[in-house]
């Protein structure tokens, strides 16, 4: 593991971290399908970074609660 892997890994799990994550990766996901029905293809790429970030924070969460499921 990579020391930017390790920091990405939190040292305990905050169900409401996860919430607030989770929330957020969805509003981000509903903006890029309506930019995809307006065809605005252009603008999705200002998404891409903030969903990067939420895909990586939410699986560093999932990665600690499988190493450490009590």
């Amino acid at each position: 593991m990579s020391t930017a892997d390790k920091a990405k890994i939190p040292e305990s799990i905050n169900a409401r971290d996860v919430t607030t994550l989770t929330a957020r990766l969805a509003k981000v996901l509903a903006e890029e399908v309506d930019l995809l029905r307006a065809m605005k293809i252009r603008e999705i790429e200002a998404l891409q970074q903030e969903k990067q970030f939420l895909i990586g924070a939410l699986e560093s969460h999932r990665r600690m609660l499988a190493k450490h499921p009590h």
